[in-house]
């Protein structure tokens, strides 16, 4: 009977062994699933947003052709407006008077400069006028 025992001992031991074996199997099983269905998780929302930024892209398709050919209509006109409008020819005389008035204002200065030379000339020559008739005047009384 002790023998039996014995055995059957050895044989409950070797038995539990091998249950924590597979315990220890199963959690390492149960953490890789775990792990394998984060990384699922995850690749999932990145489909989504991946999904998402396909659909924006593929809106941006089916609106830019359009924009694009009313952007290019809206130019045409302009262009012709211009065209019609003779607004290059204006803007060219524009520039051209503008030119004109540039020279005007540079004589129109000289002019200035000359008469404020001339105003300057006249008030000095006024004053040595005052001042010798006071001399003569302050002379008369003296003598």
């Amino acid at each position: 009977a002790n023998r039996l025992s014995a055995a059957n001992q050895k044989n409950m031991t070797a038995l539990e062994k091998k249950k924590e074996a597979i315990e220890r199997g199963k959690q390492q099983t149960e953490n890789t699933l775990k792990e394998g269905n984060d990384i699922l998780d995850e690749a999932n929302r990145l489909a989504g947003e991946i999904n998402s930024v396909i659909d924006y892209v593929e809106d941006i398709q089916t609106k830019l052709p359009p924009m694009s050919e009313e952007l290019k209509d809206k130019i045409d006109d302009l262009a012709q407006e211009i065209k019609d409008r003779n607004l290059a020819e204006k803007v060219s005389r524009a520039e051209s008077h503008a030119a004109q008035l540039n020279d005007s204002s540079a004589v129109l200065d000289g002019i200035l400069d000359e008469a404020k030379n001339i105003s300057f000339n006249a008030t000095a020559a006024f004053n040595a006028y005052s001042h010798i008739k006071d001399s003569i005047d302050e002379a008369e009384k003296i003598a």
